[in-house]
């Protein structure tokens, strides 16, 4: 009979099953989990039923039917008079389901618990309820399908979850309590979508959710914690997606907050430190500072420990406590960790369903980490068993999953041991790591990065030049996003760190393939990426759009330019402000893109770019492979000249012992001025001890007292020495002091000859296997521009030399068959040409010994500051941080005679030394917007760029150029003041006085230190304030012509080896 009740189909399921519950508990239960019982449509159901027995005479179906709906009546009538809502007892049956899988992880619970929920949606009366009470239990059943979806994986539970949660959004009103709770569920909801999706709306919105959840949530808030916890999370998935490290940042920093705002007792305790220890892993890849990685070890072991052993989020711990391990263990190769980080891996593994969506993650952790053991212990089971559990990664991957990327490249990586091994399965290995490269460049960047550059190496080893071309293609894409994204410097250096030598390896594949045009773009692009950047925004030559009627365009782009680089310099940059310039940026570039003639305006280099930048000179591109070294000749056409001797390994053995002997011939120098003051220290001592005790009477050591105290350095100490002796006042103090002196001059001696020896070696070496090729394969004196790519360019190329009998030194330098200038790449000198057009050479500002310690200085900058008709300088106490910093912009040139030094870790950090201990740093330098046709700096290591990227040779030379300098003259070693002082006096007085281009200037005054005799030189300097104006020799004037004639008559010296003439390079124009 109640079968036949078609349009009561909704209640007809509940009624059947309140007929045949047999006791009361069962008819409480089915009551409590069917709110449309005590709707009005069942009690109507019911009228109906009793009048169809009573028709039908069954008088017994029509009392039971009686009784139910007196029940049911009765059921509403006690909900009324107690105050209890109609749904009230559904949603209590929810919760207790909910309750139970939370403590027990019973699936059947919470699918009981949806069931009740469905239910209640579909009640006809739900749409009348009350809004708040409405819109809470819609909250709460979006999120039990949240929780739903999170324990089986089903997509469509999920998209529910999304779909009530989203309408609650809608309809809470902004002044509701609630309201921060509902944006986190949402926000919540959408990270777990985007897991699923790869869709950047999602997180972006799930981000924005977030945010407006704890901005409108009180500080002491319980539900604060949680609000960070989740935002950290959103972060961290959109830093995976795009790769912005302002992103990882705050994900660290909100990570941190939930962890110290909530309880030691919290349950949600556990599942903060879980979240934050992923945080700081991410984190530690980036920056690499190992104290990231100890404490997020840390803060998984602590997760692990307080969560109970029944938690269904237990095994998730467990497998990141695994990846700490192995992240700890990359870090310190201790196998211990490697093995911990296996065993946790196969536990979570052996213990986790086949149906969890967390198996796959479970399953790649463990795949990497038997591979990594196979590469330390050449365990192939470990590697089979470690490509096993890859693979099966792998197939339970959902379509469109963001780990895609990062296990096929995981995967890729493995099978390229395999092959290593057995030689099989190329074409898998090259399918995976192609499937990894182009699917992260949409949904992973940084693994895009990474799995195109493991791929491209692969290749380079196989020499498979094709696939390298193709791999270099991905890995330049993936960069390209990422340091787009990057709102500041560090950030994209950061990213720059994973490209080192990519450039190199395509340009010497394209260059095998015959394709010379690709080889010379790739390493023009990979090459000084942030200086190219930084000149082709700040310089961009758009005067035109003014004339052709775009001046509102030209306008907009130099104010967000200027903005940009306000908000950019900024101690604390404001990450938001940033970004929304950057876009505004982004969109005026593509503004004047549209415009006919400008669209390559900002564009990556192309050959035709590259050939204008040598202008009328040819541009020597150098770089070194494991494969061999190659020399890229750009003019009209271009030239390989392969250097198969120069192979990577050899030329960072070389420079590896060449820079050991150069810092330990410093650490010698510096060990005798250590000695030099403890010296001086002792010798005042004992001479105030006789002045104390009325023993100073002998005219001689008064005297040397007095100038001891007014020049505390060895050679008054020495002076000192000896009248003290003939007091016979020596003590066994003196005595040691004396003898540490002398055994730290020999010392010095011996580290210094050491490393003489190992540059005449090194830059032997240099002819035989990079120079001789190249000066064979161009005329005589021709001007070229070396572009060193790498480590390359720490050496002083032009200093490569070969035995010729019939020179005076019996040495052939490169300089003496070319005219060598240098340049980070082509981009800076196109730019350095179009800036030394533009200014002329005529106003010198000379910043003089500012730490008045180099007595060399004056007369130096006395005979420079003579060949120009107005200088300035700023000397001793006057040089100031500030006052050089703020006088810069108003001169064309720039002498620094002063102290400077290389910072190889962080070379932005490398500066100059000014008055009272102060710095003016690169960093300092890069901030600056100057017109200068040369500075020089007459500074110790000031053309040595950093070691961490040296691709994008950061170094003081190259700030110039980026602040505005054309031509920068700058040192690869410290030199010695004497030499210094004559190579500059020299070199200016040929560049003012004698007319010659500033790089053969510097190159002809290099070698007359170098050619020249001591007579020749004695001969010169007895002349030299003497000389004419239109002599053939340079004047000088009188003071500095004597200090350099009675410093060269003391002197030992013969300055032929390239330590006195070759430290410094010109670069630029």
């Amino acid at each position: 009979m109640i079968e036949q009740k078609t349009d009561f189909q909704f209640v007809l399921p509940a009624l059947e099953a309140l007929i045949n519950a047999d006791m009361d508990d069962e008819v409480m239960r089915v009551l409590q989990q069917h709110p449309e019982l005590l709707s009005q449509q069942t009690i109507l159901l019911l009228d109906h039923l009793i009048d169809d027995a009573h028709a039908d005479n069954a008088e017994n179906e029509a009392q039971v039917f009686k009784e139910y709906r007196d029940l049911l009546k009765l059921a509403q009538q006690t909900l009324k008079k107690e105050g209890i809502h109609l749904f009230d007892p559904a949603v209590e049956a929810v919760n207790e389901a909910v309750d139970d899988y939370i403590q027990k992880g019973n699936i059947q619970s919470l699918e009981s618990a949806l069931a009740i929920s469905e239910r209640i949606l579909l009640h006809p009366d739900f749409a009348t309820v009350d809004i708040d009470r409405r819109l809470q239990i819609l909250n709460d059943i979006g999120i039990t399908y949240l929780r739903h979806y999170q324990a089986t994986g089903t997509q469509s539970r999920l998209n529910k979850a999304v779909k009530y949660l989203r309408n609650v959004i809608l309809q809470t009103p902004v002044e509701t309590s609630d309201l921060a709770s509902r944006l986190n569920n949402l926000g919540n909801c959408l990270c777990q979508l985007y897991n699923n999706t790869s869709n950047l709306n999602d997180i972006t919105e799930a981000i924005k959710l977030l945010q407006q959840a704890i901005q409108q949530t009180s500080p002491d808030s319980s539900d604060l914690p949680m609000y960070l916890d989740n935002l950290g999370i959103a972060f961290n998935h959109r830093y995976a997606r795009i790769g912005d490290i302002s992103d990882l940042q705050q994900a660290v920093q909100t990570c941190q907050q939930a962890v110290m705002k909530t309880p030691n007792n919290s349950p949600e305790l556990s599942n903060y430190c879980n979240n934050l220890a992923n945080t700081l892993c991410n984190y530690y890849d980036r920056i690499e500072d190992i104290k990231y990685l100890q404490e997020a070890l840390k803060y998984y072991q602590k997760a692990v420990q307080q969560t109970s052993t029944d938690s269904p989020n237990l095994m998730m711990y467990i497998n990141n406590l695994a990846n700490g391990f192995f992240a700890i263990y990359n870090h310190t190769k201790a196998l211990a960790d490697l093995e911990q980080a296996i065993t946790y891996s196969r536990k979570v593994v052996r213990q986790t369903s086949e149906s969890s969506p967390d198996l796959a993650m479970f399953l790649n952790g463990l795949g990497i980490s038997l591979c990594k053991h196979y590469e330390d212990s050449g365990d192939f089971k470990s590697l089979e068993d470690g490509i096993k559990a890859l693979r099966r990664s792998t197939d339970k991957l959902l379509d469109n999953s963001p780990y895609s990327p990062l296990f096929y490249n995981n995967l890729g990586n493995a099978l390229s041991n395999l092959y290593k091994h057995t030689g099989k399965g190329l074409q898998e290995v090259i399918k995976v790591y192609r499937k990894a490269s182009e699917t992260g460049l949409d949904i992973a960047i940084e693994i895009s990065l990474g799995s195109a550059r493991n791929w491209l190496i692969w290749a380079f080893t196989r020499q498979a030049w094709q696939e390298v071309e193709q791999a270099y293609n991905y890995a330049y894409k993936a960069s390209e996003k990422l340091l787009k994204i990057q709102l500041l410097r560090d950030h994209k250096e950061t990213w720059l760190k994973e490209t080192q030598g990519i450039a190199a390896k395509a340009a010497y594949a394209f260059a095998k393939n015959h394709q010379l045009q690709q080889a010379v773009v790739a390493l023009e692009s990979g090459l000084a990426r942030l200086l190219s950047e930084a000149l082709a925004r700040d310089r961009a030559d758009l005067e035109q759009l003014k004339t052709i009627g775009y001046a509102d365009l030209y306008d907009r782009y130099q104010q967000i330019i200027k903005q940009w680089h306000f908000l950019s310099q900024q101690s604390e940059p404001n990450s938001e402000k940033l970004r929304a310039t950057s876009d505004e940026l982004d969109a005026t570039i593509s503004a004047i893109q549209q415009i006919q003639g400008f669209d390559q305006f900002l564009k990556p280099p192309t050959f035709a770019t590259i050939q204008q930048a040598a202008q009328d000179r040819t541009l020597v591109y150098i770089i070194a492979t494991e494969a061999g070294g190659l020399a890229l000749q750009v003019w009209d056409e271009i030239t390989p000249i392969w250097l198969q001797e120069l192979t990577q390994n050899p030329l960072q053995e070389k420079l590896q012992s060449y820079f050991g002997d150069y810092a330990d011939s410093l650490k010698a120098s510096a060990n005798v001025k250590a000695a030099e003051n403890a010296l001086v220290k002792a010798v005042i001592e004992a001479l105030e001890a006789l002045e104390k005790g009325q023993k100073l009477e002998n005219p001689k050591l008064e005297k040397a007292f007095v100038n001891l105290k007014k020049s505390a350095n060895a050679k008054a100490a020495y002076d000192a020495l000896k009248a003290l002796e003939e007091e016979n006042a020596i003590s066994s103090k003196l005595e040691k002091a004396m003898a540490n002196w002398q055994q730290a001059i020999e010392e010095k001696k011996k580290a210094q000859a050491k490393w003489e020896q190992n540059l005449t070696d090194i830059t032997y070496w240099l002819w035989q296997t990079v120079m001789s090729p190249i000066i064979d394969a161009l005329p005589k004196n021709a001007t070229i521009t070396l572009i060193p790519a790498g480590l390359l360019g720490l050496l002083p190329l032009h200093a490569a030399w070969t035995h010729d009998d019939t020179r005076k030194t019996g040495k052939r330098y490169a300089l003496d068959e070319l005219i060598i200038r240098y340049a980070p790449n082509a981009r800076a000198l196109k730019e350095a040409h179009a800036l030394a057009q533009q200014v002329n050479a005529d106003k010198l500002l000379a910043i003089e010994n500012p730490s008045k310690d180099l007595p060399y200085s004056v007369p130096e900058v006395n005979s420079i500051q003579a060949t120009f008709t107005s200088p300035d300088v700023l000397s001793q106490e006057n040089a100031t941080q500030e006052a050089v910093l703020n006088a810069l912009p108003d001169y064309n040139v720039l002498h620094f005679s002063c102290h400077g030094y290389t910072n190889f870790e962080k070379p932005l950090q490398s500066g100059l030394l000014m008055a009272n201990g102060q710095e003016i740093t690169l960093e300092e330098l890069l901030k600056k917007h100057l017109k200068v046709r040369l500075a020089t700096l007459s500074v110790c290591e000031t053309g040595l760029s950093g070691t961490t990227l040296p691709d994008e040779v950061v170094s003081l030379s190259s700030g110039m150029l980026q602040a505005g300098v054309a031509g920068v003259v700058a040192s690869l070693w410290s030199v010695s003041e004497i030499n210094t002082m004559m190579l500059m006096t020299r070199f200016y007085g040929l560049w003012q006085q004698k007319q010659l281009d500033p790089v053969d200037a510097l190159q002809q005054a290099q070698q007359w230190v170098r050619d020249t005799t001591k007579e020749e030189k004695l001969a010169y300097f007895r002349k030299a304030a003497k000389l004419s104006p239109d002599s053939s020799e340079v004047h000088l004037p009188k003071e500095t012509a004597n200090w350099l004639y009675y410093a060269i008559k003391g002197s030992t010296q013969y300055f032929s080896h390239p330590y006195h003439w070759a430290a410094f390079t010109y670069v630029g124009v």
